[in-house]
């Protein structure tokens, strides 16, 4: 040990016992397992100890010791300026490395919300620089993607979240109807459907947040979030969590007193019931289904099952207007007849003094 190095050590031995009669700390490191569990998350994110050198401006040496050590076992404790610095960085996969691959469920539903606005795949595949193709594996299954898609996704749901696609020609008004009818069947909704901290949550994460958020809210809640769903077609996650809570609940009070009568569907008070439907085989009195009846139709009835009402035998006395509603005994103004009256028209057919289809 040079001169040099002896005065060093001795200045610190002093230093250290007079902050041990101080009752002072006589090191500034600490225990590293915080910022080694924070590295480890990074990792699984996409942030690997090299783009994490970047962010934090701490050595790459540093960040492996701190993770695996020099011999058998990782570092026990660290500085607590790196252990602050490590832990300044955010576990937020859009600081990874540009080609990295990294879990984003938020980059699908971002291009679900852009087709939901009607902007056409082809569209959005040329504003992103990529095929076509290329989009059709994260629309449908895909949420491992490179931090660069992500990154330019979220761009440009930023950039046209607000913008309507353009319809100046026929080709972009067929285009955009068509984009707005997949996003309608697949059940997409729209940018504004989406809460900021819900559209990157991973799915299992997200449904029990919202299962929870609909758990909270009473039954005029629920009720109205219902309404929104199937008379407004909202498609916004938040409301339909609020309205299968509600259908849950509704199941769960008939259960408990077979009195109560469940809120009747939409397609019940449809006159249509009234006759069995030739297409799905409904009785009368029950709703049609389609996928071979496993899925009910509660909103409407079959084309078939409406044109068999209109054409179902009349009473003598009774006839049918326009609108294939039945009036007994000819019980309305005569301008409702129109000229379609089946009753009133046979009637026509039969009197030769009759002109024009209607009773004279």
């Amino acid at each position: 040990m040079t001169p040099a190095e002896r005065r060093i050590h001795a200045a610190r031995g002093r230093a250290r016992r007079r902050a041990i009669a101080e009752g002072r700390p006589t090191t500034t490191k600490i225990d590293s397992a915080a910022a080694r569990a924070h590295i480890q998350q990074l990792q699984h994110i996409g942030i690997g100890p090299k783009r994490l050198s970047e962010l934090s401006e701490v050595p790459v040496a540093t960040i492996h010791h701190i993770l695996w050590g020099t011999g058998r076992a990782p570092s026990r404790r660290t500085e607590a300026t790196i252990a602050a610095a490590i832990l300044s960085v955010p576990a937020d996969p859009f600081l990874a490395a540009p080609g990295a691959v990294i879990d984003s469920p938020g980059t699908r539903r971002r291009l679900w919300a852009l087709i939901a606005a009607g902007w056409s795949t082809a569209e959005l595949a040329r504003r992103l620089g990529v095929a076509a193709p290329n989009l059709r594996p994260i629309l449908l299954h895909r949420t491992r993607v490179e931090c660069r898609t992500a990154l330019a996704v979220r761009d440009l749901l930023e950039e046209l979240w607000d913008v309507a696609p353009p319809q100046d020609t026929p080709r972009q008004k067929r285009a955009v109807r068509e984009a707005r009818a997949r996003a309608r069947a697949a059940g997409w909704p729209t940018a504004a459907g989406w809460d900021d901290e819900d559209i990157d949550l991973p799915e299992e994460e997200l449904q029990a947040k919202l299962a929870a958020l609909a758990a909270d809210m009473d039954t005029d809640q629920l009720a109205a979030a219902r309404q929104a769903r199937y008379t407004g077609r909202d498609l916004s996650p938040r409301i339909k969590a609020a309205a299968t809570e509600y259908a849950r609940r509704k199941a769960a009070d008939t259960q408990k007193d077979p009195d109560v009568t469940a809120t009747p569907e939409p397609a019940a008070t449809l006159p249509a019931l009234a006759v069995p439907c030739p297409y799905c085989g409904a009785a009368a009195g029950d709703l049609c289904t389609s996928h071979s009846g496993t899925r009910v139709r509660r909103t409407s009835v079959h084309q078939d099952r409406t044109a068999a009402y209109r054409a179902r035998e009349v009473a003598d006395d009774d006839c049918v207007d326009r609108h294939g509603v039945v009036w007994p005994e000819h019980d309305f103004p005569p301008a409702d007849h129109g000229g379609d009256c089946r009753r009133c028209d046979a009637e026509a057919a039969d009197d030769p003094e009759t002109t024009g289809g209607t009773t004279a």
